[in-house]
């Protein structure tokens, strides 16, 4: 705040107070006891969106990458085909249908095709309205108050042990069994088997001249998925991230989301001058409108409101004082 703009934001964010008060006590009238209250994120359920749509070919991609660096590893000792490179992207079951790479990388940038809209610029940052907000809401010990997009969720990252056939691991080689643990992201499993297979053509091939050419359809595949793009700094994997921790929100009982934005805020300073006035006479007024919209998980909107605080002007000793509670 600078020195000219102290008073028009003291006078906003005193009506601010006074009008997420009230949104408060809707709230509470109208969630359950032990209820969980999220802020919305709309980047969240596009990701949403993007991951369910998306993540079947991931896994293919991965899938296919993965039995490759396995064909490597295994060309001496297993009885299947030499892996050919030289023609088409994988020697797997996609061999002569094109490079899968390249079919993820148009199917991505469909699914990254958005339409931008702008509006009008809002004085009070989301962040101001929810912490006058979460202020109030947390008086109330019965609530969880969860504003993801600024605190990630602290999701567990195992979710236990399995004991499978260790990667690569040809017939006749013994005991090919392993304990490892799971991970609770279907997008960290598959990653997790394509390093370990990666792992395992480097350990029995290293120099193969097979692994070089494949290492370069890695190399795109990464590329396309951890590395953003001129019109998003999201990349794939941070999409994907976000869509499975949405889905750990979506498994909390009681939930709900709020959408809350301030669409106006104005401050006015008033200066009166007249001859009969000793001095200058200086007040302030402000006001501003507030949306609000509370859902439950289905997307069912549960109460919203458009709520306004305006008191008129009111002079400076005043701003010192802290707004009455109505």
């Amino acid at each position: 705040m600078s020195g000219e703009d102290i008073g028009y934001d003291i006078i906003v964010y005193r009506e601010l107070g006074k009008t997420t008060t009230r949104i408060a006590s809707s709230l509470q009238r109208t969630v359950p006891d032990s209820a969980t209250i999220a802020i919305f994120d709309s980047s969240a359920f596009a990701d949403w969106t993007f991951y369910r749509r998306s993540l079947p070919l991931f896994k293919i991609v991965i899938e296919d990458l993965t039995a490759d660096y396995c064909l490597i590893a295994n060309k001496d000792e297993s009885p299947v085909k030499s892996l050919d490179l030289t023609t088409t992207g994988f020697a797997t079951a996609l061999a002569g249908a094109g490079n899968i790479v390249g079919q993820f990388a148009d199917l991505l940038s469909y699914f990254k095709t958005q339409t931008t809209m702008t509006g009008k610029t809002v004085s009070i940052p989301e962040e101001a309205v929810v912490a006058s907000l979460f202020s109030n809401l947390s008086q109330d010990n019965g609530l969880t108050l969860l504003y993801p997009k600024t605190f990630g969720l602290d999701a567990p990252v195992f979710c236990g042990q399995t004991t499978t056939a260790r990667s690569c691991c040809a017939k006749g080689a013994g005991d090919c069994s392993e304990t490892r643990p799971v991970y609770c992201s279907e997008v960290a499993n598959s990653l997790d088997a394509l390093y370990r297979a990666r792992r395992a053509a480097f350990e029995a091939k290293g120099q193969s001249p097979e692994l070089r050419k494949l290492e370069n359809y890695f190399a795109e595949f990464l590329k396309l998925v951890s590395d953003a793009t001129p019109t998003t700094t999201e990349t794939v994997l941070k999409k994907f991230v976000n869509a499975e921790q949405f889905a750990q929100l979506q498994k909390r009982p009681n939930l709900y989301y709020l959408e809350i934005k301030s669409l106006r805020a104005v401050g006015t300073q008033r200066v009166r001058k007249n001859l009969f006035f000793l001095t200058d006479k200086l007040d302030y007024s402000g006001g501003l409108v507030v949306q609000w919209t509370l859902f439950d998980k289905d997307g069912q909107v549960k109460n919203s409101g458009i709520e306004t605080s305006f008191d008129g002007f009111i002079p400076p000793k005043e701003l010192q004082k802290r707004p009455v509670t109505p």
